[in-house]
């Protein structure tokens, strides 16, 4: 059986390139994951139903397998109380915490060229010119 070997860029030949960015983004690429990591960093512990409420746009289908997918990544904790009704917490791991600077860095990406790609940000344009405005202070 061959095996093939990843090289890194700036190899000449025709291997497969390795990008880490690459694993970065299957783990935390997703329709919700970002925002779902952004609002348990923020709020440090969250319910279940509060993160429902905060990212209402999501079904409840998608949301648990969003929120399984960052706990099978270690990016997330999940904590279960047994009581009923059922009580599940979820807080950020260590690891999770860890991509707090990549998520926050994306977000000054997005508000500072939100306008160029006009995409439509609706609710978020105060917190957008938020941003920015403390962004040009730094």
């Amino acid at each position: 059986m061959e095996t093939k070997e990843t090289e890194t860029a700036g190899d000449s030949s025709n291997r497969p390139i390795f990008c880490p960015v690459v694993i970065t983004l299957a783990v935390m690429g997703g329709k919700y994951k970002p925002l779902l990591l952004y609002h348990i960093e923020a709020n440090k512990v969250l319910r279940f139903g509060q993160l429902r409420q905060l990212v209402s746009d999501a079904s409840k289908k998608m949301l648990t397998q969003q929120l399984r997918e960052l706990e099978a990544d270690g990016l997330i904790h999940r904590k279960v109380y047994k009581v009923v009704p059922p009580k599940v917490e979820y807080s950020l791991t260590e690891r999770g915490k860890s991509l707090q600077p990549v998520l926050r860095e994306m977000g000054r990406w997005g508000a500072s060229h939100a306008r160029y790609y006009k995409k439509s940000i609706g609710h978020w344009q105060k917190k957008v010119d938020a941003e920015l405005g403390s962004a040009r202070r730094s």
